[in-house]
């Protein structure tokens, strides 16, 4: 991905410097969708390794179904609260998940489905409320930080979300954006 590149070069850096020889491993920068392509369908390409939505891992299985592909997509991630559940556990593991990362790992949980008696349990809520507002905001090099800036400004459907409910929803915690940097929003 282009927001991608500054860090993958970093990476690809060390690893020369570690002794990785550049004959066996090689950076190549892609923001053309021809030449991406003529990579993904090249016979000499083996396997094929991907972070990113699932219609971008069926292309490439169309292009070359030769290659193994190992592909970690989005989709619909949840963590299942119940009742015998180690609250303090739960309630950590879903915010961990949910928005490590600003939220925007494709396997961040999107959704917890709580059991009836942890849904209306007033200490549970008020218990997930407090960690959740208790996260730190801010610049991804303060090691503090727990919620780092967005890649890039909210599209519109993220920001019809951070900003709006749909019919019978209620915030528990209501985001804000960070009034100085619109990439910094506090979960």
């Amino acid at each position: 991905a282009p927001e991608t590149i500054l860090v993958g070069w970093e990476v690809v850096n060390l690893l020369w410097e570690a002794g990785i020889p550049k004959t066996i491993l090689q950076f190549i920068p892609i923001s053309d969708d021809e030449v991406g392509t003529a990579l993904v369908k090249d016979k000499r390409i083996k396997v094929i390794m991907l972070t990113g939505a699932t219609k971008t891992a069926q292309t490439f299985q169309i292009l070359n179904p030769r290659a193994t592909l190992v592909a970690e997509t989005g989709g619909k991630n949840s963590v299942i609260i119940t009742s015998c559940s180690d609250r303090d556990l739960a309630i950590s593991s879903l915010i961990k998940s949910a928005f490590g990362h600003a939220g925007q790992k494709c396997s961040a949980a999107s959704l917890a489905i709580c059991e009836k008696e942890v849904y209306h349990d007033p200490k549970f809520k008020e218990q997930l409320a407090d960690a959740v507002e208790s996260l730190v905001v801010g610049p991804s090099d303060l090691l503090n930080t727990d919620i780092p800036p967005l890649i890039s400004l909210p599209n519109p459907r993220l920001q019809r979300t951070l900003l709006s409910l749909e019919p019978g929803e209620s915030w528990l915690v209501q985001p804000y954006p960070h009034p100085n940097n619109p990439h910094l929003w506090s979960p």
